[in-house]
This record gives C-alpha cells, sequence and structure tokens, in this order.
C-alpha cells in the first residue's frame, strides 16, 4: 500500500509504502493506516523506522493520501479534503467535532496552555 503523511506539527511530508491490511482489516484502510502510524509500545516505533518514518504519530489535522484521494484526520475518523483544498487546522477539528456531538472541548493550544500554566503553579510550591 503506498501512501503519504502530512504532518500538522511540523509541516514535513512522508511517503512510503507499508504492507497491504488483510483480514478485516482490509475493510477499512484508513483505520489500518492510523493505528499503523501510532506509537502505543516498543514495537510500533520500530515498525515505523523500518519504513523510514520519523514524524510524530498521525494525529487530529494530519492528511493522509491514498489512491490520490487527500484524507484528513478528524477528531472521530477522516474526512476527504477536496482537490485544492487547504487542511483544516487541529483545533478548528477539535472544536467543531464536539460542538457536533454537543460536548465541550478545548483546542490542543489551550489543552497545553492550561498544562504548562498548572506544572508552573506546581513549581511555585
Amino acid at each position: 500500500m503506498k501512501l503519504s503523511i502530512w504532518t500538522h506539527w511540523e509541516g514535513k511530508s512522508w511517503s512510503g509504502e507499508i504492507p497491504d491490511p488483510t483480514g478485516e482489516a482490509a475493510h477499512w484502510p484508513l483505520e489500518y493506516i492510523f493505528r499503523w502510524f501510532n506509537r502505543v509500545d516498543k514495537d510500533d516505533e520500530k515498525r515505523m523506522r523500518a519504513v523510514g518514518y520519523d514524524l510524530p504519530s498521525l494525529s487530529v489535522g494530519d492528511v493522509v493520501t491514498l489512491d490520490d484521494v487527500r484524507w484528513q484526520c478528524d477528531v472521530w475518523g477522516f474526512t476527504e479534503l477536496p482537490a485544492n483544498a487547504k487542511p483544516v487546522e487541529a483545533g478548528t477539528l477539535y472544536r467543531d467535532g464536539a460542538r457536533e456531538r454537543g460536548v465541550e472541548a478545548e483546542t490542543a493550544t489551550n489543552a497545553v496552555r492550561r498544562m504548562r500554566s498548572s506544572l508552573e503553579r506546581e513549581g511555585e510550591r
């Protein structure tokens, strides 16, 4: 399976090939790709390095191109991107995804700010 990935965190891309999905995974290629490019344990890291992948784990906002179709990783699943469309900012995806489901959400930027603030307060103690 040939594909490319663009990461919104660093604006970098990777292109390469991974084994084709088999069994049930063959029916869900994007979910297979999502799992393939996420670091859950040490074996995942080894598998990704073996194909030259050194970008962050696949996450919301990243774009996967498969069979000349671009898919943006969304809060829940993937959304097809029109041919010339720019990817949607990850923070917008988080906010809009939460709004659609009737829950509050914070952007990744706000989550990092909140975490830093909490760590700074702990450091003052």
